[in-house]
């Protein structure tokens, strides 16, 4: 099933009354997808829920698919944290990727935060490690992200990935700078974004940067304001994104 048609799927059920006031502690979801015109890249979508499980604790889990060169990829991912006080949300996190039709699976471990500025401004970070099922491939990761609303409606962002990559054959620095925008109608579930990414792989012999461009639309259920830290979604973490647009995982 293709990432849009699965994706809406999920979201007309997360938008039902009956979910939005079950008693599973879901505090707001937020459903995208969207177009990557990169070389190797293609159709992607995601959806994230978040649950409460105290005043100041909660667990966000995430799932993905994305098409590209090398096939379908699905991934999985949960963030635990907590919000001592207003502008902090940090907490550890675990995600894991498969990809359809082959045996090859990555999975990621690490700690992360998101922090308040300014009145508008939030900075996310994020630091891990991962292992792949191919190669015995193994690899230390850095993000970070900075987001800044511009007016109740539009946003900007703008943040890099690095990734440490180290197996027999393969020693490399893989990268990815991002700049994108949000529009979201004040009031409105639904937004669209558009984001441009460079991304490479450093150190590796032949290897030439890609430029791409991604597009797509948004749809927020319950406490997802751009605004505050406490209620922003974690991003899903992506270091090995430069190996699987290059069909080398």
């Amino acid at each position: 099933m293709k990432p849009a048609v699965l994706l809406t799927v999920l979201a007309a059920t997360l938008g039902t009354p009956a979910l939005a006031q079950s008693s599973l502690g879901l505090t707001g979801a937020v459903l995208s997808f969207g177009q990557d015109d990169g070389t190797g890249a293609g159709a992607f979508g995601t959806v994230a829920g978040d649950f409460a499980i105290t005043e100041h604790h909660g667990i966000q889990f995430d799932l993905g698919l994305e098409e590209t060169r090398a096939g379908t990829i699905g991934t999985a991912g949960a963030h635990l944290y907590m919000t001592p006080q207003a502008g902090q949300k940090y907490g550890i996190f675990a995600a894991v990727g498969d990809m359809d039709g082959r045996s090859a699976t990555y999975g990621l471990l690490g700690a992360e935060g998101i922090f308040a500025v300014a009145p508008r401004t939030a900075l996310e970070v994020r630091g891990g490690v991962g292992v792949a099922s191919q190669s015995s491939l193994d690899f230390l990761f850095v993000e970070g992200d900075l987001y800044h609303d511009l007016t109740d409606d539009l946003s900007v962002h703008g943040g890099l990935t690095l990734a440490e990559f180290d197996e027999i054959g393969l020693s490399a620095t893989g990268y990815e700078a991002r700049l994108g925008v949000t529009y979201k109608p004040e009031g409105q579930p639904w937004g669209v974004f558009a984001e441009v990414a460079r991304d490479g792989l450093h150190g590796l012999t032949g290897d030439a940067p890609v430029t791409s461009v991604r597009v797509g639309v948004s749809f927020e259920f319950g406490n997802t304001r751009r605004g505050g830290p406490a209620s922003r979604p974690f991003r899903a973490p992506d270091p090995v994104g430069s190996l699987l647009r290059r069909d080398m995982f």
